[in-house]
């Protein structure tokens, strides 16, 4: 399964896992696993690492990280990465000093209600959300929510999933040759269509000397 992230960005420090997980659970009304990792796992780059299930379903998790200040350029020098052309796109190396970003990490194929449920706790503590989530999609999830309701809306979502699945699998045999007609297509006419440019371009090139 592909890895989900969400961004909440806080100016100063972001709270506690604690804290996040309280505030959760008082806005949905359902109990949680907060578990943080501890300190010999986070060292000195995590300064917030732990996970938060639905108690009932514990093995459901999403992870909530964010580092230390500093942490992610230190773990970099340590590597000899500092200044290489790829660092601007590790996770979270451009920091601003003074703020610190929380990471919410969940899977596709998870129902979606705990993830939502934390940026928006974490929206409501002072943070700022970054990416494609509006705010009318995180209000949805700021409401108490009973375990029926909870059940209900898993329930829904996995057998969309299946559905949309089991379309995926029943197309197979018409998307396949297609894709491979296209890609036989493509690898005969592009060769050609670069051929005729050429020439195209170097007889422009033999008559505008012709003409000077």
């Amino acid at each position: 399964m592909a890895l989900v992230v969400a961004e909440v960005k806080f100016e100063g420090c972001a709270p506690t896992l604690s804290q996040l997980g309280e505030k959760i659970s008082g806005t949905l009304g359902l109990r949680l696993i907060v578990r943080e990792m501890p300190d010999r796992v986070k060292g000195d780059l995590h300064e917030l690492h732990g996970t938060i299930a639905f108690a009932c379903y514990p093995k459901e998790q999403i992870i909530v990280h964010a580092y230390r200040p500093g942490g992610v350029r230190r773990h970099l020098e340590r590597l000899g990465e500092v200044g290489g052309p790829f660092v601007g796109a590790v996770q979270g190396a451009d920091e601003r000093p003074g703020t610190q970003t929380v990471y919410v990490e969940g899977f596709s194929g998870m129902e979606p209600t705990l993830l939502l449920s934390a940026v928006s706790a974490l929206r409501a503590l002072g943070g700022r959300v970054g990416g494609g989530l509006n705010e009318s999609m995180l209000d949805r999830y700021a409401v108490k929510t009973t375990l029926t309701e909870l059940r209900s809306r898993r329930q829904k979502f996995h057998t969309r999933e299946l559905v949309t699945a089991l379309g995926v699998i029943v197309s197979l045999p018409v998307i396949i040759p297609w894709s491979l007609l296209w890609f036989s297509w493509t690898a005969i006419t592009v060769p050609l269509r670069i051929r005729r440019a050429v020439k195209s371009k170097a007889l422009t090139a033999i008559q505008g000397g012709k003409s000077a």
